[in-house]
């Protein structure tokens, strides 16, 4: 992989093809991602989607490419999140009131990253969780007509700075696979759009 320093530039690129197959309906055996004129489309999850609140270019990439249906985004990602633990201060408001106040259409998840750190013994409660809440907010419907759509996104690869102060990634990445692969199979399973950052950041 290529330094962060040097391929920030590119990151756009990382969601560019994915999410443009998605948008044509061009990747074989994939849900087309499920987008429909005047959107509501919030991201949920962990670092990687906090993170995007600072630059618009996945927005971008989505609008560029839909731009008849007025779509809305919402960033509703904090870092640390999991599937099952979003600490947060007393009084503030569940993932589900926070969805339902923006009046989710689609919901962009991303975790798995955060869980990866369970290894192989935590790929069974991941998939769990990940499927259960899935089927939890499809009964909810948060724009008031009808159950949300889904687009399940996989973590990105530990990059290896060539730092001897950082760890290469090496040991973080076996498991990053397995969860990517996880995550693959709940997509396939619960029949959403699933696009896999994993191999793409690794290229």
């Amino acid at each position: 992989m290529k330094p962060l320093r040097s391929r920030r530039s590119s990151l756009p690129n990382l969601f560019a093809a994915p999410l443009a197959g998605l948008l044509l309906g061009a990747v074989p055996g994939h849900a087309q991602l499920p987008l429909q004129d005047n959107d509501v489309i919030c991201s949920i999850g962990n670092g990687l989607a906090d993170r995007m609140q600072h630059d618009g270019w996945v927005e971008t990439l989505v609008q560029s490419k839909s731009a008849a249906r007025k779509l809305s985004f919402r960033n509703l990602a904090i870092t640390g999140d999991t599937v099952t633990a979003r600490p947060r201060h007393k009084g503030f408001a569940s993932p589900e009131e926070h969805l339902t106040h923006c009046k989710a259409d689609v919901v962009f998840v991303f975790f798995g990253y955060n869980e990866s750190f369970a290894g192989e013994g935590g790929l069974a409660k991941f998939k769990g969780d990940l499927g259960a809440m899935i089927d939890r907010y499809r009964g909810i419907k948060f724009n008031g007509e009808s159950a949300p759509r889904f687009v399940l996104f996989s973590p990105i690869a530990h990059e290896n700075l060539k730092s001897p102060n950082l760890p290469n990634g090496a040991a973080n990445n076996v498991n990053l696979a397995l969860y990517t692969g996880a995550i693959q199979q709940v997509a396939a399973e619960k029949q959403v759009a699933f696009v896999d950052l994993f191999a793409t950041s690794q290229a």
